[in-house]
């Protein structure tokens, strides 16, 4: 991702976001739509919040089971989408730590300090 690179140049950073930011974004938002368009109606009536079984009838009783893992699946899957976001924000904004820092926290900046010396 060019924009982590480039450490968000006003000018850089319109050209990255239209290339590159947006649409990757978009694209994951498309797809956690249209999955979760698919995986709603799944379960023949059963509602995609999985009552408990004292209040709803699953027939067999494995079904609360299986609806318990689709809504965790749900949920995860909208959380990637959530964290990304949030990755491409920070990414943008500057707030993601840089090669310098890493690189100060890890021991090796000072390394690469004496190898420009020379």
């Amino acid at each position: 991702m060019s924009a982590i690179c480039n450490c968000c140049r006003p000018k850089v950073l319109a050209e990255t976001l239209k290339e590159e930011l947006f649409p990757v974004l978009f694209v994951w938002i498309i797809i956690a739509v249209f999955y979760t368009g698919l995986k709603v109606n799944e379960m023949n009536g059963i509602p995609a919040n999985c009552p408990s079984p004292d209040t709803f009838d699953y027939k067999p009783s494995y079904l609360y089971t299986a609806c318990k893992i689709r809504l965790a699946n749900l949920i995860c899957m909208w959380l990637f989408v959530l964290f990304g976001g949030s990755w491409v924000i920070a990414a943008c904004l500057g707030i993601l730590p840089k090669d310098a820092d890493l690189k100060r926290l890890t021991g090796r900046y000072e390394e690469d300090q004496e190898a420009l010396l020379w």
